[in-house]
């Protein structure tokens, strides 16, 4: 039936669909939530995974550093310690606390058997003999050895093998034909969920890379075959970084903030890169520390970077939001400080990122893509890096 109107006929008198929605040339996606660290891994550490399983060797120095485990005298010479295969005989071993020096005459089971005071000293000189309680310090200085004496027994640390896996993520996306072929205002809807899907699998790997869990499964839940899934970067922290690495703090204070990072630069690189929520990045700009040195932007990995020349390292400091938790302002926050030298993003052979076209069945009237990733992380020397979590506010 027609509508009748009286007088001028104006916008306000025309149905919806008769007028052309103003959406722009394209459609803007807002997402706070950027991927740099597998961006920046696969920029300076990337390599060719041969198989699905990725393992890697770890070695470290012969300790120097151990505890008493149970307290003795001044004068008692078998030391209960808590590592035993640590010290030699002929080991000159220093209480850190007392600069007692003991030479070890011999070693059993549980206890290093000592010269005390060694090779003897009076009061008042630089160490002399003192009671020792549990979890005193001892340092192996050096060893020392009689003149035309055999070789000392030798003492060596035997590699570790560290594995992980690489993680099948897929993430499709489908068109019918009708819809693929309308004409529509602004930017058609193939390029659209072309962009976004990337956007949605990038952060699917990213969270992969920093909270997956690594494990195999000989059987999968639907075809039988097997399925694996990457561990991540707090994975392998939590389970060998030392506690000093890993500071949990609700209220963050510039003391505990500098204990944390010195920790972190006590093994490896002296430049390491933060990746850090944005409630922390707050809290180094409130303290004036991005001021001890001129902020400069850096785009070299296609991210803004602002460096800060601590008194233990150079820091290259990366804003990440997904660190900001499920509720911004809530949630704890977190940071990383990151060895990248000691960081390597490892895909199967043709397995990186790809978009996978036209991927229907021949006879179906739509169109199917999904972008698919395989790949893992090498994350080497826990030590060299540390994490900072659960921040919910900060002081000074």
């Amino acid at each position: 039936m027609a509508t009748i109107i009286s007088g001028m006929k104006g916008t306000g008198d025309l149905s919806t669909y008769r007028l052309k929605v103003d959406i722009g040339d394209g459609i803007a996606l807002l997402d706070p939530n950027e991927n740099p660290f597998t961006l920046m891994t696969r920029k300076v550490g990337k390599r060719i995974a041969k198989q699905p399983k990725v393992s890697w060797l770890e070695d470290v120095l012969q300790p120097e550093v151990d505890q008493v485990s149970v307290g003795t005298t001044s004068v008692q010479t078998s030391i209960e310690v808590k590592n035993t295969t640590y010290f030699a005989v002929g080991d000159l071993v220093q209480v850190f606390d007392s600069y007692e020096i003991m030479y070890v005459n011999s070693i059993t089971d549980s206890a290093i058997v000592v010269s005390r005071n060694y090779p003897g000293v009076s009061a008042g000189s630089t160490g002399i003999s003192t009671a020792l309680v549990a979890d005193d310090y001892l340092i192996r200085l050096s060893n020392a050895n009689e003149e035309g004496a055999a070789a000392p027994q030798a003492k060596m640390t035997v590699e570790t093998q560290v594995d992980n896996y690489t993680q099948i993520i897929r993430t499709p996306f489908e068109l019918t034909e009708t819809e693929l072929n309308s004409l529509m205002h602004g930017e058609q809807d193939l390029p659209y969920e072309t962009r976004k899907k990337a956007i949605e699998h990038s952060r699917k790997l990213e969270y992969a890379a920093i909270w997956g869990i690594p494990s195999y499964s000989g059987v999968g839940t639907t075809g039988g075959k097997p399925m694996r899934t990457m561990g991540g970067l707090w994975w392998y922290l939590k389970e060998n970084a030392s506690s000093g690495n890993l500071a949990n703090q609700a209220e963050l204070t510039e003391d505990e903030f500098l204990a944390w990072i010195r920790n972190c630069f006590r093994y490896g690189s002296s430049k390491k890169v933060m990746f850090a929520c944005p409630l922390i990045l707050s809290a180094i700009e409130k303290w004036g520390l991005s001021k001890l040195q001129t902020v400069s932007s850096d785009n070299t990995y296609g991210i803004n970077i602002s460096k800060w020349t601590s008194p233990h390292g150079d820091i290259a400091i990366v804003n990440h939001k997904m660190l900001e938790g499920p509720a911004p302002g809530t949630a704890g926050g977190w940071a990383f400080l990151l060895d990248m030298a000691k960081i390597k993003y490892a895909h199967l052979q043709n397995r990186d990122t790809k978009l996978k076209t036209n991927i229907q069945e021949p006879s179906e009237d739509r169109y199917e893509a999904e972008y698919l990733t395989e790949a893992s992380l090498e994350i080497k020397n826990p030590n060299c890096h540390g994490a900072i979590y659960n921040v919910t506010s900060f002081a000074a």
